[in-house]
C-alpha cells in the first residue's frame, strides 16, 4: 500500500509551509489540488493539443479526442466498468448528484417511496434529493450520526423499510471527516432489485 507521504509528495501545493507548518488542505470537496502529472497533461494539452474534442477533423482536435478518451478507457478499467461508456466525465459532486437525481432517479421514484440520505452529507448530496421528493411526491428520510460521529447503523436498519427506493451516503464526510465503511449499506438488506445503493466518494 501507498503511503500517505508518498501520495502527497505528488502534490506540488502541499510542498508548503503556511505559518510555520505543513500546509495540510482540508477543501477538496470546493477544488481539489493536482498532482505533478495531472498539471504536466493541462500543460501539454494548452501546449500541443488545445482544441475541441469530438468535433474537429484537424490534427490536434483528433490528438485532443483521443487523449480524452484514452482517460476513460484508463477510469473504466480502474473502476471495474463493463464497458468504458459507463463512464461520464463531469465538472464535480454537484453536477454528477444532479445528473443522476433528474436523469435516473426522478422517472424512477414516486408517491410512497422514500429516499434515504444521512446527517453527514453534503450539500450537493441533499438539495438534489429534495427536489425530487418535491417532483414526484417521495419522502427524505435523514439516518443520524451518532456523538462520535459514526452512522447510526441501528436507526439506519429501522428506516431501510420497502418502500426505500434509493440510498444515497457519502464515503468520507467532508463536514465531520467521518469514513464510512466500504460498502456498509449495500450488505445491510435488501428489496429484490428494487433498492438502488448511491456511495459518492467524492462528496
Amino acid at each position: 500500500m501507498i503511503s500517505d507521504g508518498v501520495i502527497a509528495d505528488l502534490f506540488p501545493a502541499l510542498q508548503q509551509e503556511i505559518g510555520g507548518h505543513s500546509l495540510v488542505y482540508l477543501d477538496s470537496a470546493a477544488t481539489t489540488q493536482k498532482p505533478q502529472c495531472v498539471i504536466d497533461a493541462i500543460t501539454n494539452y494548452y501546449e500541443r493539443d488545445n482544441a475541441n474534442i469530438h468535433r474537429g477533423v484537424h490534427t490536434i482536435s483528433q490528438r485532443a479526442t483521443q487523449a480524452y478518451e484514452n482517460v476513460r478507457l484508463q477510469v473504466a478499467k480502474l473502476l471495474h466498468a463493463s464497458r468504458h461508456e459507463e463512464v461520464i466525465f463531469v465538472r464535480g459532486a454537484t453536477e454528477a448528484l444532479n445528473l443522476v437525481a433528474q436523469a435516473y432517479a426522478r422517472p424512477r421514484i414516486g408517491e410512497g417511496d422514500v429516499i434515504l440520505i444521512t446527517e453527514m452529507e453534503h450539500h450537493s448530496n441533499i438539495v438534489p434529493w429534495q427536489l425530487v421528493c418535491e417532483q414526484t411526491g417521495a419522502s427524505l428520510e435523514v439516518v443520524p450520526i451518532c456523538d462520535d460521529g459514526s452512522l447510526d447503523m441501528n436507526a439506519y436498519k429501522e428506516l431501510l423499510s420497502p418502500q426505500v427506493a434509493l440510498v444515497s451516503v457519502a464515503h468520507v464526510s467532508n463536514a465531520i471527516g467521518t469514513i464510512n465503511p466500504s460498502g456498509w449499506a449495500c450488505g445491510s438488506r435488501r428489496f429484490g432489485n428494487r433498492l438502488r445503493f448511491l456511495r459518492n466518494f467524492w462528496a
